[in-house]
């Protein structure tokens, strides 16, 4: 089953610093649906177990949506990398 859910933050550094996971992994079974701005992110929930974030044409895997979260925080204060790619 996959639910939908808004990211937790509506600042612009979330979008971008989603760049920076050290996780990343690749998957076939996971079709994304929303796209959020400014950089073409897009998420997708997947129960019972993961979050994907595709950035960039990149996708990324977290065990647990709070763990995508806290990342996001623990980086929201370096300086992102300006790309030109978009999703």
């Amino acid at each position: 089953m996959r639910l939908e859910t808004p990211l937790p933050y509506e600042n612009s550094w979330v979008y971008l610093f989603l760049d920076y996971t050290v996780q990343c992994q690749r998957a076939s079974f996971a079709v994304v649906k929303k796209r959020l701005r400014p950089v073409g992110l897009t998420y997708s929930l997947l129960f019972p177990t993961r979050l994907k974030i595709l950035v960039n044409g990149v996708s990324f895997f977290f065990p647990e949506p709070t763990d995508a979260w806290d990342w996001v925080e623990q980086h929201r204060d370096e300086t992102p990398v300006e790309t030109s790619q978009t999703v």
